[in-house]
């Protein structure tokens, strides 16, 4: 799969579209909790979204006028974002060292979906408040 160096991170170029690329950080580049409390969540209230979009995001700042913002889920845009399992079964990606959050939520809807250390999508999911979990930020970017 080709990779590019973008903002100071190795990233898996998954989709290019006339002058955007869909990126996908290709190492963990850190562990956290889904969301912080003890509930169930979405995406769109998680405080890993929430992270991603300021504090990850301010990292980035030298290539803020290329990160495009996405509708990750309805009504939700974000710069950046994690996959969705249907964006995972879509893309070939080579595994990650340990296992990482996607942004749908599990089969329980109490949970949310991870893609597991062999690569494989696990439904199941992992509680959002107990579980450290893999990060691994996607985003699109303008290649203008």
């Amino acid at each position: 799969m080709k990779t590019i160096n973008f903002c100071d991170y190795e990233w898996y170029v998954l989709e290019e579209q006339g002058n955007k690329m869909l990126l996908l950080v290709k190492d963990i580049i850190t562990k956290k909790t889904y969301h912080e409390k003890y509930e169930g969540t979405s995406w769109e209230k998680c405080t890993l979204r929430k992270w991603l979009n300021s504090d990850f995001y301010q990292t980035l700042e030298k290539c803020h006028a290329n990160i495009l913002e996405t509708e990750t889920e309805l009504d939700v845009m974000d710069k950046i974002f994690l996959l969705s399992v249907e964006e995972v079964e879509q893309y070939d990606i080579p595994p990650a060292e340990g296992w990482w959050w996607l942004r749908s939520p599990d089969n329980f809807g109490t949970g949310v979906a991870d893609v597991g250390g062999e690569g494989g999508i696990l439904i199941y999911g992992s509680g959002v408040y107990n579980a450290f979990g893999g990060v691994r930020p996607a985003m699109w970017v303008d290649t203008k």
